[in-house]
């Protein structure tokens, strides 16, 4: 291709700009993903009472979530053991739940972290919604059935009214005392139920778009369905009429919530589909969409304090923030089929279907085409050292370019491979690379000279036993670390032109990035997020901080003191890491589109580049709230960080600091909330880092089985807790 017509592609597909090179961005103010709650089986509907939401977890029964802080909800409790819940609605006092295989169950909230199964109503048809009209029950199932129950004693219900409407209900909105009926067929049924006994039709209307999931705000009703959102005005519920529809896209309409002219709305269940979608309303009869989060299964949506939290029964429940800002945009995206990317100053190499491409970025904003180079087969990394491009892959395992021109790299020499590709190569002494290289379950560490000419010679292997991931170096010249998404982090040593493994540092569920900075190692987790792991003794790792992200984490970059992950989903998570033994999550930016490897991230002119097989992604780097501190952060309140191993098997270590001489009570407890052991009861211990392991077993001394636990440390009247999970 020539230079020309690679000008041409890049005009036709580079985005549209809005701001320039030196522009940025508070992650922190709009609209995001800040935490998530994990439950034993599938969050499918929750109820919020007070500060506690009840959650329909499937086949774990009822979940009880502390949401007295919204950002930082905990599981306290549960009741399992009452059947398959998938719909759940709760007032003071009283729960009401749907299960999928025998009717209905109804509870007694004897304290907020305590429920008690009151009563069971098996039925022979299925149940399908359920909503409390005061202190009355309304129970709906797939045959058109619809009940008025009275659960003033919840043992003993009466039924007080029964109306069949001949089609299958969906869904119920009460707000007394009103009640809409969704049918099956896209009717609606509007209800005056001031008498709860006689529930008297008011008006019915006719929809499209096989409407599935709807909400109230207000004068307004949403309805969403086969990717269509439609409003109607219900000030007068006698005569509602159609204001508004508009395409939101997505294969499938799932949950819907709106407030104050935000709604929000899941869409699709598959890779092509938009996820969690925010669409402004406040104009009802123009509704404008803003942009897609992806996520994935939210079937349930509930607003809590600020936040929404989105139940995604194919994951967990995740709770978003700054609701009332649409989610933060790109800068521009420039799409390319790319198979490597690297960058150097004001140039992206890049490998683009086997071509090798030279971009300036002198103004990142508006990438120019400069140049192009041969490549062979299978290019995986692209990285600059002293002056060279090292580009690894397929065959040839390594080649050698020489940038006096950085616009023409010149071949200089190359490592021919044995049919495996070359995964990444960092540098170490005396013009010598380390370059590793995967096999069928295991990998190769190469020892390569770089002589004056680019010319490479192998001088030794190690092999690790287990496939790699990413290879970084550490500021000791001749030491290196690698991810392996099987073993966590293997670290070697090379002395003269020998290598010998120094350590493997075991994280079960592996790694699949790093980034070494100074005596920490920031780690993408994959399914467990992202952690921080202190490298001051090579010797002893150990993991000091642990975040969550939104989905599988793949990469991870940090420029300053702040760290960006990039997940699986083309969601860039940011978070402040000025303080490694307490990283705080800022935001993230949702980029969209399904990464298989992840991306490599630089920082170019000050602004962020993603590259992927997608192409490239450039966005505004974050300019929020000061960050920057010591590595150690200021002891403001007693605080307990991520247990290490975790998952564990037999034991565990669970390290924590104190502000200042305190009592400690450490102890554990199931995701029931039962207590089985105190690690600490009541200790007075000294300021600093304190260090106590747990073997698994309760106060008695008894194996506990496989599982979540919880452990929780209260000092100087703060409390601090952490997920541990037990693997027999």
């Amino acid at each position: 291709m020539t230079g020309r017509r690679l000008v041409a592609v890049l005009a036709l597909i580079a985005l549209p700009l809005t701001a320039g090179a030196n522009d940025c961005l508070d992650y922190s103010r709009h609209f995001h993903w800040a935490n998530h709650v994990d439950t034993p089986n599938h969050p499918y509907d929750g109820a919020l009472v007070g500060d506690h939401l009840y959650v329909a977890d499937g086949s774990s029964g009822v979940r009880i979530v502390d949401v007295s802080d919204p950002l930082r909800p905990e599981l306290v409790g549960g009741l399992p053991g009452v059947g398959r819940l998938y719909r759940i609605a709760g007032i003071d006092g009283q729960l009401a739940a749907i299960d999928a295989d025998d009717g209905l169950r109804l509870f007694d909230i004897l304290a907020p972290e305590t429920v008690a199964l009151a009563a069971s109503l098996p039925s022979p048809t299925f149940q399908r919604a359920i909503a409390y009209l005061g202190t009355a029950l309304c129970l709906a199932d797939e045959d058109g059935g619809f009940r008025i129950l009275d659960t003033s004693n919840p043992a003993e219900p009466d039924t007080l009214a029964s109306l069949s409407f001949g089609a299958g209900i969906r869904d119920i909105l009460c707000r007394a005392p009103l009640v809409i009926l969704l049918l099956e067929g896209d009717d609606l049924r509007f209800l005056d139920c001031s008498d709860p006994a006689q529930p008297q039709v008011l008006s019915s209307l006719h929809l499209h778009y096989n409407s599935r999931y709807f909400c109230m705000d207000g004068d307004y009703l949403y309805v969403v369905g086969g990717g269509r959102l439609q409003i109607l005005d219900i000030a007068e519920p006698a005569s509602p009429h159609l204001i508004s529809a508009t395409a939101t896209g997505g294969s499938e309409s799932e949950g819907v919530a709106a407030r104050s002219g935000q709604l929000f709305t899941g869409l699709g269940y598959s890779l092509g589909d938009p996820g969690l979608v925010v669409i402004d309303v406040s104009d009802p009869t123009a509704p404008r969409q803003q942009r897609a989060h992806a996520r994935y299964g939210a079937e349930k949506m509930v607003f809590v304090g600020d936040c929404l939290y989105v139940l995604d029964f194919e994951y967990d429940i995740g709770v978003f923030t700054a609701l009332d800002s649409p989610p933060a945009t790109l800068a521009a995206r420039l799409a390319m089929d790319l198979d490597a990317t690297g960058f150097e100053g004001s140039r992206a190499y890049v490998v683009e279907e086997g071509l090798g491409k030279v971009l300036d970025l002198t103004n990142p904003l508006a990438p120019e085409p400069s140049g192009q180079f041969s490549t062979g087969l299978g290019s995986r990394q692209l990285t600059v050292i002293d002056g060279r491009l090292l580009v690894t892959g397929y065959d040839p395992l390594l080649s050698i370019y020489g940038l006096a021109d950085p616009d023409q790299p010149e071949l200089f020499g190359a490592l021919q491979g044995n049919g495996t590709t070359g995964l990444g190569v960092v540098p170490i002494e005396d013009d010598r690379v380390v370059l590793a290289q995967n096999y069928a379950g295991g990998a190769f560490l190469h020892i390569v000279w770089i002589s004056p000419e680019g010319m490479p010679v192998n001088l030794d292997a190690a092999d690790v036993n287990c496939e790699l991931s990413a290879l970084r170096s550490t500021p000791e010249p001749n030491l290196v670390v690698a991810a392996s998404p099987v073993q966590g982090l293997v670290l070697l040593q090379v002395v003269n032109d020998w290598m010998f493994l120094t350590t493997y540092f075991d994280i079960l569920g592996g790694a699949q990035d790093l980034i070494v900075d100074g005596d920490f190692a920031y780690v993408a987790l994959g399914v467990s997020g992202f952690c921080v792991v202190d490298l001051h003794n090579y010797f002893d790792p150990w993991i000091c901080a642990q975040l969550a992200t939104p989905y599988e984490s793949r990469r991870v970059a940090k420029f300053g003191d702040v760290v960006y992950v990039w997940d699986n989903y083309g969601c860039v998570t940011v978070v402040d890491a000025s303080a490694p033994y307490s990283p705080r999550l800022i935001g993230n930016l949702p980029i969209g589109g399904y990464s298989y490897r992840g991306g490599e991230m630089a920082m170019v002119q000050g602004t962020l580049i993603i590259a992927d097989e997608w192409g490239l992604s450039f966005l505004y780097p974050y300019c929020g709230a000061s960050v920057g501190g010591a590595d150690l952060p200021p002891a403001l309140a007693a605080t307990l960080y991520a247990p290490y191993p975790n998952p564990f098997n037999p034991d565990t270590r669970l390290r924590f600091t104190l502000p200042g001489a305190a009592r400690a009570r450490l102890s554990i407890f199931d995701v029931a909330g039962r207590l089985q052991a105190n690690l600490l009861d009541g200790a007075l211990l000294s300021e600093g880092l304190h260090e106590v392991p747990w073997d698994g077993r309760d106060a008695a001394g008894t194996a506990l089985p496989s599982g979540v636990y919880l452990a929780r440390l209260r000092a100087g009247g703060e409390t601090s807790t952490q997920k541990l999970t037990l693997l027999r």
